[in-house]
């Protein structure tokens, strides 16, 4: 018993040396995954036992572990992260910030402060937020996501789209239109609306007189500041999203076939004492469809409504060191008419954010956007489109059967003009370039200079090309054939 006893404590003895063996010393340092900046007085805890130690003054740390334990970095407002000891003896950890706690600042006017301590009235949207839209216009994602901003749309034409902004109603009767600031430099509507959801991230709403106050009379009806994303200092990160989708009106009124509606017609007239103008073969022919070239059944909304399918492709690429960081994206979107799938609104759109450490104390940075989007209308005036469409009775022919299209409303055919009138082409481009340069004073701590210029180029190109759509008049020969004359 004695001899098994021995046997068996020098047997623990033996794996306790191993193990004490086995152990060895790991250092590293810990670092803010957005800046590069030392975090000191994080949590390094070996997972599931209780050693653990605190990150140094510069983010250094030493503590011992074997090769299958498992290192867990925990930090007030940034993501645990946990790490497999395996080979390594130097770890270095970069811990990313907590997606809340990036929320608690908002952009006002010409900075940045922390949310709770904002005593003004500003909102603001993130990113995600944005991007759950899948909206073709920026403008239009906002709406119902701030509090106290109307966004009002009364134009659904692919590429002319966007909505009316007010931030806590009509402030003036001269321009109603809120103050747009991108990245710190004032822009038109235009270049708000022409921006992508992917490039955003975040945008504030300075909403009272006294968030926008250092704007001047500019900010009277509200303040949008937009603030792009940009690189951080980490490896390059490639990123892709996209969206497919079909446009179609959400509701169209229901209108009388030609039965009913020549039915109502001679009843009108009876009750003035007058002849009825559809015959009983009229009634009858109108009923069964048999003489679709004399006696049709056109459902004039139906026939200008289709279904335009939309589709949007996003890429971008952002990443750095601690010299230089980049964002760079591009994104395309094809929204088509639901008028007629060949015209619509193309758009591509290009950005470059780039930030330069040139020294210890000199920033420098360099931004460069453009879209470039082509918008196509039918020649003919589109308000004839659904002001035909509304007022022709479904008694008039929109197309013959053999795809001629009639002679509608005394030389007006709705149906013909989206597809058969030419079209109007607008180029609505732009560049818009800005460069920073701030300069940290070394002999007062805290205390930069900042020199900001930037340059837009944006031109636009009209290109109307109108055609007369052919009409045709159905008449019937004496011997029951049938010709169709312009």
């Amino acid at each position: 018993m004695k001899k098994a006893t021995i046997f068996m404590v020098s047997i623990l003895l033996c794996f306790s040396g191993q193990f004490v063996l086995a152990q060895k010393t790991i250092t590293g340092t810990v670092t803010d995954a957005t800046d590069g900046s030392t975090l000191p007085g994080v949590s390094i805890m070996l997972k599931a036992t209780n050693t653990a130690t605190l990150s140094d003054g510069s983010g250094n740390f030493s503590i011992k572990a074997t090769e299958n334990q498992v290192l867990q970095f925990t930090f007030i407002g940034y993501n645990t992260q946990e790490v497999i000891v395996g080979s390594q003896v130097v770890i270095n950890v970069a811990l990313s910030q907590k997606a809340e706690m990036l929320e608690k600042y908002v952009v006002v006017g010409y900075g940045t402060q922390k949310k709770e301590s904002v005593t003004a009235s500003v909102a603001s949207v993130g990113s995600t937020e944005l991007s759950a839209s899948r909206a073709a216009n920026i403008s239009n994602m906002i709406a119902g996501r701030v509090t106290g901003v109307m966004s009002i749309q009364d134009n659904g034409t692919p590429g002319n789209d966007n909505s009316n902004i007010f931030i806590r109603g009509i402030a003036t009767t001269g321009s109603t239109q809120p103050l747009y600031v991108i990245d710190g430099i004032p822009r038109s509507a235009i270049d708000f609306n022409r921006l992508t959801p992917t490039d955003i991230e975040s945008i504030s709403v300075l909403k009272d007189a006294a968030a926008a106050a250092v704007y001047g009379t500019r900010g009277a009806n509200g303040v949008l500041l937009i603030t792009t994303k940009r690189g951080t200092s980490q490896q390059a990160s490639f990123s892709y999203s996209g969206n497919f989708g079909i446009q179609q009106s959400t509701r169209l009124p229901d209108y009388l076939d030609s039965y009913g509606y020549a039915m109502l017609y001679n009843e009108a007239l009876a009750n003035e004492d007058r002849p009825a103008y559809f015959t009983a073969d009229d009634l009858q022919k109108f009923k069964d469809g048999s003489d679709p070239i004399f006696h049709p059944n056109t459902d004039w909304m139906k026939v200008m409504r289709r279904s335009a399918p939309m589709q949007q492709h996003n890429f971008t690429v952002s990443g750095g060191n601690e010299k230089i960081k980049y964002f760079l994206s591009y994104n395309y979107l094809n929204q088509k008419s639901i008028l007629s799938n060949n015209l619509g609104f193309v758009r591509h759109n290009l950005r470059s954010n780039i930030d330069v450490q040139a020294t210890k104390t000199t920033k420098i940075i360099l931004d460069m956007s453009g879209y470039f989007g082509i918008s196509e209308e039918p020649g003919g005036e589109t308000y004839w489109v659904s002001r035909n469409a509304e007022v022709n009775p479904p008694t008039v022919v929109g197309q013959y059967p053999n795809g001629l299209y009639g002679n509608a409303d005394m030389g007006m055919n709705a149906w013909a003009i989206p597809d058969n009138s030419g079209y109007r082409r607008t180029e609505d481009d732009g560049v818009l370039t800005r460069m920073e340069i701030k300069q940290d004073l070394p002999f007062i701590k805290g205390l930069s200079l900042k020199a900001i210029a930037a340059f837009d180029y944006k031109p636009n190109i009209q290109k109307n090309w109108v055609l007369q759509p052919k009409l045709y008049m159905a008449v019937k020969e004496t011997d029951g054939t049938v010709r169709y004359d312009q």
